[in-house]
């Protein structure tokens, strides 16, 4: 044994202050398989680790992933204290980790000079005890101190399990050991099999040992004699046992089972309660289950094939809540566009996302396979993708019309290998075996088949005349179009190759830092030997030739952990001039665009490297998601994300869970992922270090009812001061903060609100009122809490619609001039007042109509407008409507506080930087919200159809718009601020589309569209998301029409619910008056003369054929889904069965013009619809 003496350790002790780093917590869950799983006592937390450097920590209640605790390097070990929610962690590099509750860091020690392989708590708690290969540490928990240290009794360590006051230990070549904690003294040795002793659970009258042949052995207490089984085939990996019913629980890898259930004493088979379904074909099945754990004697939680965590309920034999599972997958591989402005992902996710990295135009969403896509390639000319799935079949898709071209079933099961586009894009290579190759071509779905010889890794040459096969024996060279050999270059243990866009090949050898570089014609020009910490086992050129770009995907034997970096290598003289650190998980894939690389990883990220900027070379992440869902990040905090990806994230500070909303006003950058690209000009706005945060307050509430008739608010000092504290009524704020006077530094103070009578309360229903607060510095706020409040009044009173409608056409600088935004104003406010008047009465509905086509007393100026809130504020009542609408000019002002104006009719130029114009003729956002708050209306919309640009009439064909960053923050603070339905179409930095061929604004045009029929319930109803949602799915249909890009944006309240607005009866529907460059058709109504029903199903054929017609490429027609659309077309009919053929009488009807009727036959219905197809096509 060594001495304690000889030992070199140290210990960091962290005290929990050090430890309070803020971090953006993305739901990933585990991306690859769970390795081992501990639960705390009282089953509030849930620990997880899968190989990677971080832990995990689960809330065992609702199963959400609330904390990353981090490591250096791979984390191996994890163990809970057994009375205490203390969790200690070991890592390879011999680094032990004690958390407290909430995350936070304890201690960390050093414990061992290499890999700590297992971690365990004594029964008491007192004592912690580590092993890494050759050594067992034992150190007081409570402090970090070493008690003892001894040498390994066996050869290496594997395994260990603590029962009272033994210590049980499982060897790499089958020895078992037990030995006393205290003394290290060895009780008993023995060997036990051939075989390394992976797991071991200590149950009442003996230990249950997992090996690696799959062995369950049994250690019997008293003789310490062995009783053996085999219930797997390859091994057993785990060993949990469930002392209650005095079962044993295994899981391993076998060819039919992967986790069975034993008789404790005899360790007899038994049937097992419960299956985990996958296919047993599947490469998931194949590895086998890892992790499994008992918590508190009763529960059984088992990582699953997708990497969930489940719960069994070993008394109830079922599975209960909660499972534990995040929304990532491992990334396997990247593909570039031509253009550089879409991304095509392929991971373990069952879609496919092509990302736009413009910020102009909708991802795409693809069909995969449910098992994940292991490959993807873009087409070098065509906007085409081809993927491969873990299903084994190969998809290839028209990213126009997002049709599958062909699905074909691959051949062989070379699951990992690529899938690549020929640089021509005639055909799509694979490799299907270990010597064949395939090339599948368009119109054939029979490949050619290219048989090299224990071919590995291929290359094309950039220009597509050479093929390049990795051998054993060297490089073999083809001619991709005769698929005849070329040249061969006899070069020993190849590794790995890759071509360059200059044309030069370079070799990696077996040696991990042996490269040769061979020129166009494959003649060696140089070799480099790479330094130690450049090893690598796969190589990519950089674009401009100059780099070769290093990466890790797998453990070399001897080697103390994983290395997950990146290595940049000079290729003149092979050394490594950056390492990149960002991942946590071997690389999968590297792609470049604009000068930036990207490399996909096992851990679920997409890494955005800068390689000229060796300090900070990690710029942001891109994390996929579920569905379309993904999350950009950058290291300072700045973040961007889908919409119900964003709803998922939360912040953690000091072991606090702080909201998405406490901090988003800090740190949401829209378009950030284009704007981390270089692909948007827009600045990335600088923002405050996260780490730097301060603490909000503590807060707690006191209800009116026991406080005197006051809101009481309870504030205390948490180290980052007391700032703002904000309250709102039913999601709308009454103050942006009711402190009595600055108070920053206090350490507690008490605000008592008097809310009675308060405008924003309903008098007849139930209130919430929601209060949160801010640090002196307002960086970061508490979580909004709330109480509620009971209306007196019972009677229901109808609501009013209040609208203030605003369209500026004509303003004093002639430069800004509109055609249509007046018209839009006067368009939409007669459709608002027809719906409104149907649905509340003509006496409730109220509509203020500003535009410059009237006199100019109504013209839209800042007063005028401002005159109108004010009004509406002395009038109306919280179950009342507020709707605003703006039309016109919108422009950003710049700068980290940026907001966006909204210019009124009396403008001259769009010049924000003059005081003048911001204060007399422009309105900002921020005056906006300030008005909407004044009106007691809790029901809130506002629609933007605004444009920075008059220069538009017909000719949009070279027009691009997106939405700025400013807007979007700005309707952001808008809706969080107000509680408003936020809809718009504005550009700030182009247009908003106003063009002859529809004669309005697309977005409002989009509006009047919906409310003629096609967005209406089938009662009529308007319903604003029903709405928002129809305008904003075709307003981006309308825009490519005219060659430009519209997306426009829809915000809601987070606990927002959709509401009427209106309701409009085909009669009032007749009074919407829209321009339609198209005819457009609703549900078709056919019948047999025979049987007075449409028997052969004409009618769907032909809505089918209509829909399929109107998604068409300079489609001829507009299909609405709706059977009353006023001013549409119905395509009525009668027809007979006459011997073979098929007779119709064809209407085409439209109210207020004479049907057009033609007589057809045909032997189908296929062919009479195609026929009617044909004459819409011609009219």
């Amino acid at each position: 044994m060594r001495s304690l003496a000889t030992l070199f350790f140290f210990i960091t002790a962290l005290s929990q202050v050090a430890a309070q780093d803020t971090e953006l917590i993305i739901p990933l869950g585990h991306t690859r398989r769970v390795v081992d799983m501990a639960v705390s006592p009282g089953q509030q937390w849930v620990a997880s680790i899968d190989g990677s450097t971080e832990v995990k920590l689960w809330d065992h209640v609702s199963g959400r992933e609330l904390y990353h605790l981090h490591h250096q390097q791979s984390v191996n070990a994890i163990s809970y204290h057994p009375r205490k929610q203390w969790l200690a962690s070991g890592d390879d590099g011999g680094q032990l980790i004690l958390w407290s509750d909430h995350g936070l860091k304890k201690w960390t020690i050093q414990a061992h000079d290499e890999k700590i392989k297992q971690v365990r708590f004594t029964s008491g708690g007192d004592t912690l005890v580590t092993a890494s290969a050759g050594q067992i540490g034992i150190w007081n928990a409570a402090s970090g101190s070493q008690i003892a240290q001894w040498s390994s009794p066996v050869e290496s360590i594997e395994s260990i399990s603590v029962m009272r006051n033994y210590l049980i230990i499982g060897g790499g070549q089958g020895e078992l050991a037990i030995i006393h904690v205290t003394t290290g003294e060895v009780i008993n040795q023995q060997k036990v099999s051939e075989a390394r002793i992976g797991s071991i659970s200590s149950g009442q009258t003996g230990a249950f040992l997992g090996t690696d042949a799959g062995e369950l052995i049994k250690l019997d207490w008293k003789t310490f004699g062995i009783t053996k089984s085999a219930p797997f085939s390859l091994r057993n990996y785990r060993v949990v046992s469930d002392p209650i019913q005095n079962l044993v629980y295994a899981c391993g890898r076998d060819a039919n089972e992967n986790v069975k259930v034993f008789d404790a004493k005899t360790l007899q088979a038994l049937p097992l309660s419960f299956e985990i379904e996958t296919d047993k074909n599947s490469e998931a099945f194949k590895f086998g289950l890892r992790a499994m754990t008992v918590a508190a004697d009763t529960l059984l939680l088992i990582a699953d094939y997708q990497q969930v965590i489940r719960t069994y309920d070993l008394k109830n034999k079922l599975w209960t809540s909660p499972i534990f599972k995040g929304t990532a997958a491992a990334v396997y591989d990247l593909a570039v566009n031509r253009a550089e402005n879409q991304l095509a992902i392929a991971s373990g996710h069952g879609s496919i996302k092509v990302i736009d990295l413009t910020g102009t135009q909708s991802d795409m969403i693809l069909t995969g396979s449910e098992l994940g896509t292991r490959a993807i390639d873009f087409h070098p000319v065509n906007p085409v993708i081809a993927a491969y799935g873990m299903d084994e079949q190969i998809r290839v898709v028209n990213l126009i019309s997002r049709e599958e071209i062909f699905t074909l079933k691959a051949k062989g099961e070379y699951s990992t290998t690529p899938i690549t586009f020929d640089p021509t894009g005639k055909y799509i290579l694979r490799k299907s075996s270990s010597s064949d190759f395939d090339f599948y071509q368009f119109k054939s779905k029979t490949p050619k088949n290219l048989k090299v010889k224990d071919g590995q890794q291929y290359e094309f040459s950039p220009d597509g005349r050479r093929l390049v096969f990795q051998t054993p024996s060297g490089l073999s060279i083809y001619d991709p179009i005769t698929l005849k050999a070329i040249k061969e270059i006899p070069i020993k243990e190849i590794q790995d190759i890759s071509i360059s866009a200059q044309g030069l090949t370079a070799t990696l050898l077996r040696d991990d830092q042996t490269i040769h570089i061979f020129d166009k014609d494959y003649q060696k020009t140089s070799t480099l030997t790479i330094p130690t910490e450049g090893h690598s086992d796969k190589i990519y050129w950089s674009p401009d030739g100059q780099y070769l770009i290093g990466i890790r995907n797998s453990t070399k034997r001897g080697e103390s952990g994983p290395d997950f970096s990146i290595k940049i290598i000079d290729v003149r003289d092979g050394q490594v001039t950056s390492t990149l650190k960002g991942h946590a998980g071997f690389t999968n894939s590297i792609a470049f665009i604009n000068g930036h690389l990207l490399s996909s990883a096992v851990d679920g990220k997409i890494n955005i490297w800068d390689l000229n900027n060796a300090q900070n070379p990690l710029k942001g992440s891109v994390v996929p998601l579920d569905d379309d869902q993904y999350v950009i990040t950058t290291p300072k905090g700045l973040f961007d994300a889908t919409p119900r990806a964003m709803d998922q994230l939360h912040y953690v500070k000091g072991g606090k869970i702080v909201a998405l909303s406490q901090m988003k006003s800090a740190y949401y950058e829209p378009h950030l992922l284009s704007k981390l690209l270089g692909l948007n000009a827009e600045p990335i706005r600088t923002s405050a270090d996260l780490s730097g945060v301060s603490l909000y307050p503590e807060l707690s509430l006191d209800h009116p009812l026991k406080n005197n008739g006051k809101l009481g608010i309870n504030l205390s000092n948490s180290g980052g001061g007391i700032g703002r504290v904000i309250i709102m009524i039913n999601g709308k704020e009454v103050s942006s903060d009711v402190r009595a006077a600055s108070v920053t530094n206090e350490a507690s103070i008490e605000i008592d609100y008097d809310i009675t009578n308060h405008p924003f309360l309903y008098n007849d229903r139930v209130n919430k009122v929601s209060i949160k607060a801010y640090n002196s510095d307002g960086t970061l706020s508490s979580e909004e809490k709330s109480l509620y409040i009971f209306g007196e009044e019972k009677n229901t009173v109808t609501p009013r619609m209040f609208a203030i409608i605003a369209g500026s056409s004509d303003y004093a600088g002639e430069a800004l001039d509109l055609k249509y935004a007046a018209k839009d104003a006067t368009d939409l406010a007669n459709a608002i007042g027809l719906s409104a008047q149907e649905y509340l009465g003509a006496e409730n509905t109220h509509i203020t109509l500003l535009t410059t086509d009237q006199e100019k007393a109504f013209w839209p100026t800042k007063e005028n407008i401002k005159s109108a809130f004010e009004s509406y504020s002395k009038q109306a009542k919280a179950n009342d409507v507020l709707l605003v609408y703006l039309s016109g000019h919108g422009v950003n002002q710049g700068g980290e506080n940026s907001d966006f104006y909204y210019l009124t009719c009396t403008a001259e130029s769009g010049d924000m930087n003059n005081s003048l114009t911001r204060e007399n003729s422009a309105i900002a956002s921020s005056e906006f919200t300030e008005y909407i708050k004044s009106v007691p209306a809790l029901k809130q919309i506002l629609i933007i159809d605004a444009c920075h640009s008059g220069r538009l009439a017909s000719s949009l064909a070279t027009s691009r718009s997106a939405m700025s960053s400013t807007q979007i923050r700005a309707l952001e603070r808008m809706k969080d601020r107000t509680g408003l339905f936020v809809l718009a179409g504005s550009a700030a930095d182009a247009v908003s589309y106003e063009t002859t061929l529809f004669g309005q604004g697309l977005l409002t045009y989009s509006l009047l569209f919906g409310m003629k029929g096609a967005a209406l319930h089938e009662d009529g109803f308007v319903d604003v998301m029903d709405l928002f949602q129809f305008a904003a799915n075709k307003v981006p249909e309308l825009a490519e029409e005219i060659g430009g890009i519209q997306r426009p944006e829809i915000r809601m309240p987070e606990d927002g619910k959709s509401f009427d607005i209106g309701k409009l009866s085909e009669s009032s529907r007749e009074k919407i008056a829209i321009k339609a460059p198209k005819p457009v058709y609703v549900h078709s109504r056919f019948q047999d003369e025979s049987s007075i029903y449409d028997r052969l199903g004409v009618s769907d054929l032909m809505d089918s054929k209509l829909v399929e017609l109107s998604k068409a490429k300079d489609a001829p027609i507009v299909f609405v889904d709706d059977k009353s659309f006023s001013g549409a077309t119905i395509i009525s009919g009668r027809y007979t069965e006459s011997g073979d053929l098929i007779r119709a009488r064809v209407s085409l009807i439209k109210k207020g013009t004479e049907p057009e009727e033609v007589n057809l036959e045909a032997v189908n219905i296929d062919q009479l619809t195609e026929q009617i197809v044909e004459l819409l096509k011609v009219d």
